[in-house]
């Protein structure tokens, strides 16, 4: 059963927020991105950058504050080095992705937040009472997403969208530069320290790559997984002598991982991943995971403005080739630029 956007209460909050974006006069509005409520992972940051375009579209300016006090790792520990390189690393995206100035983008600790922004009624996001009580809302921010595209016109949402151009110039400022012009990415997670169960197996990527290299003949196979995890899978492809490439041989940051996905012919995902960009781009995909606390649109469409050829498709938790085969020709019926799925 699919459900609509939450409870009362968080549909009261999304109201607000909507309102506020599109009745507006254009102005500078501040998201605050606090460290010791949201995880340091780039999942989290993309959903928020997700949102940051609605704002943009919608003919505004953004400033973009990182609170680094407090900082509180999910899931696993971390030493404070590799947490500072994450930070960094998010902070970058966040530069390159909101376009932003030097200015429009402030990394703070949690008492200088206080002194200069405890009055700043720029704030927008989180609500004002998450910010001050440095509360987690990163679990709302997709159904807050679909609930203002869902009310916005077509103008807005192409605006929204990631365009090829944007795409490419975006590319050049991550110092992205692939060797192929068209290729297929597929996400593997590999991670042997936790959520284990969100991997992607041997015997499964083993099947998976069978699946890809039959359905794209002549495309390149690209792997997007993390350095740690990318050692893993070559491994897995050494064995059978298969034929993959991996986007961490061209580019070392996960921006520029996002950047692949987003210009391949396709992308296909396994579980876990962490790739969310090509939500935001006008490419195919193929998402055979469960959904978590985003509210689902229909059985196909995580997303409201996602396009026939766009599917995540949920509860896919055992490799099932049959279901698989059927998914990619429902997309290659609505996108009839990639090859057909029986390798004609």
């Amino acid at each position: 059963m699919i459900r609509i956007f939450g409870p009362l209460w968080h549909r009261m909050l999304y109201w607000v927020f909507y309102l506020r974006v599109r009745f507006s006069s254009p102005q500078v509005f501040t998201f605050v991105y606090d460290y010791k409520s949201s995880a340091i992972t780039f999942g989290d940051f993309i959903y928020v950058s997700m949102l940051a375009r609605f704002v943009l579209a919608s003919g505004h300016q953004l400033k973009l504050i990182f609170i680094e006090s407090g900082t509180k790792p999910f899931y696993y520990k971390v030493d404070p080095e590799y947490l500072k390189q994450k930070q960094d690393e998010i902070a970058e995206m966040g530069r390159v992705l909101w376009d932003l100035a030097p200015e429009m983008l402030e990394r703070l600790s949690w008492e200088e937040f206080k002194r200069r922004y405890h009055d700043d009624r720029s704030l927008i996001f989180p609500p004002r009472s998450y910010i001050m009580g440095r509360k987690r809302y990163i679990l709302r921010v997709f159904n807050l997403i679909n609930f203002c595209i869902r009310r916005s016109s077509q103008d807005i949402v192409d605006k929204f969208l990631i365009s090829e151009g944007s795409l490419q110039s975006l590319a050049k400022q991550a110092s992205c530069h692939f060797p192929f012009k068209d290729y297929i990415s597929w996400g593997v997670r590999a991670n042997p320290h936790y959520h284990e169960y969100r991997n992607t197996t041997q015997s499964e990527f083993y099947e998976i790559h069978n699946l890809l290299s039959q359905s794209f003949p002549g495309l390149p196979i690209v792997v997007i997984s993390d350095p740690g995890e990318v050692e893993i899978i070559r491994d897995w492809a050494g064995e059978r002598n298969l034929e993959v490439y991996f986007s961490k041989d061209s580019t070392t940051s996960f921006l520029g991982d996002l950047l692949v996905a987003a210009q391949s012919q396709f992308y296909f995902q396994f579980k876990g991943g962490g790739v969310m960009l090509p939500f935001l781009a006008r490419r195919p995909y193929l998402y055979l995971t469960k959904n978590g606390n985003e509210d689902r649109v229909d059985v196909y469409r995580l997303c409201y403005w996602a396009e026939p050829y766009q599917i995540f498709f949920p509860d896919f938790e055992k490799w099932d080739r049959g279901l698989a085969d059927r998914l990619l020709k429902r997309i290659k019926a609505h996108w009839p630029l990639l090859p057909s799925t029986d390798g004609t």
